[in-house]
């Protein structure tokens, strides 16, 4: 990390950024229209301290930026008729604050530094190109890394969804608490500094990992319950640190050398308690199937949007049991787009994923009841995630694996 660029943490910027903060709040209770103001100046203000990561929460400094995020909070409410901020930006200041509180707290200096970064954007570095991001192969400090690149769609504008703040995040939460069977995260790069130039969010990489999908397809006669372990390790690393990670699919792990299963898709990261809306960033088929019921009910019912929480996670650890141990999507049937998509919500909030005979890739009837359990449609009737850790068919697995 470099240690020559200007901290941004003076008392003096930060006393303009909270004088200016007071002045629109003052403009908002006159009734003034501020969304142009916030969108052109305040959340310009916000990003530097949040994305360039030099800032130390203690001390009189700490009391300003604490003070100016709770008022941000405060304006980006679910119920605020503000448009200029998105929730994204809410779920960072609600981060910062969290890590202020709780851990009294040093924030690390995340931004990366590009002497240490080599990066060709070209077809051949290209891993993932998705709907919503380019991830690339690069190398940082010698090492191989990804470089994942949110782009910015016309429906995140509409949403009020802030791309760069799902970056920023992830990186705040992930570093902060590392745990077994995540990817590991290395900072954010900006090419060009500024509050509009491309954020890379770059993780630690090897080779030879790849996409869980293909290392199935590539290796046939793997024990699918020690991948599944890995993966409910995984979350119950994260329930542990009171974060939920919001919906998954099976594009959100990859498998390393040794064989074991890691998370690799954090776009919705944030702590279990918080009461900002989950707004999803693609809406899809194989988005929707594997989200919890609760989540979906807002597509076609008027009501507000939920908020993310373990329950809902451990819907998405049950649709991933299920294609994990039959090699069977959920709701697989709903497959055409767009016909099937009021189809797909329906059953989603109605049914639970259809029963599949066991006997595939070893599914017993224990396992099938864990995954009914798991995709109950009512959040109250799901397990913890030491529930299913501590069920016989994973408790008694003997795993003979390297540690990375």
């Amino acid at each position: 990390m470099s240690s020559d660029s200007p901290r941004l943490s003076s008392r003096s910027w930060l006393e303009s950024v909270v004088e200016a903060l007071g002045q629109q709040l003052h403009s908002a209770s006159q009734g003034a229209d501020i969304n142009q103001t916030l969108s052109e100046s305040h959340v310009e203000l916000l990003t530097p301290i949040l994305s360039d990561m030099r800032v130390t929460l203690e001390g009189d400094e700490g009391t300003l930026i604490q003070h100016m995020l709770r008022s941000l909070m405060e304006l980006c409410r679910p119920s605020a008729p503000i448009s200029g901020f998105s929730y994204f930006t809410r779920t960072a200041a609600e981060t910062v604050l969290y890590l202020a509180g709780s851990h009294g707290a040093v924030l690390a200096e995340f931004a990366i530094d590009a002497a240490n970064v080599d990066l060709e954007e070209s077809p051949g570095t290209v891993v993932n190109q998705g709907p919503t991001s380019n991830t690339y192969r690069g190398t940082y400090r010698g090492q191989p890394a990804l470089f994942k690149e949110y782009r910015a769609l016309e429906s995140h504008s509409r949403q009020g969804i802030d791309v760069k703040m799902v970056a920023v995040t992830q990186t705040l939460l992930r570093t902060s608490f590392p745990g077994s069977g995540l990817v590991p995260i290395i900072g954010i790069w900006q090419p060009h500094q500024g509050f509009d130039h491309r954020t890379f969010l770059v993780e630690d990489s090897t080779p030879a990992s790849v996409d869980l999908a293909n290392y199935l397809l590539q290796n046939p006669g793997v024990d699918r319950l020690l991948l599944l372990k890995d993966v409910v390790e995984a979350f119950a690393s994260l329930h542990a640190n009171h974060l939920v990670l919001g919906p998954i699919t099976q594009q959100s792990l990859i498998v390393a050398p040794s064989g074991r299963a890691y998370l690799s898709n954090f776009d919705y990261l944030r702590f279990g308690n918080s009461d900002t809306p989950f707004i999803p960033m693609l809406i899809s088929l194989d988005a929707i199937r594997w989200m919890a019921p609760e989540l979906v009910r807002p597509f076609k019912e008027e009501r507000e949007s939920p908020t993310l929480t373990k329950a809902g996670d451990m819907y998405s650890l049950g649709c991933l049991m299920l294609w994990l141990l039959t090699g069977r999507s959920p709701f697989a049937e709903y497959n055409q787009y767009p016909r099937h998509m009021l189809a797909l919500i329906t059953a989603v909030i109605e049914k639970g994923p259809a029963e599949i005979s066991t006997g595939r890739f070893g599914l017993t009837d224990e396992m099938w009841t864990a995954i009914g359990v798991c995709c109950a449609r009512e959040p109250t009737g799901r397990p913890s995630v030491s529930d299913i850790l501590n069920l016989a068919f994973l408790d008694g697995l003997v795993d003979n694996r390297t540690r990375n």
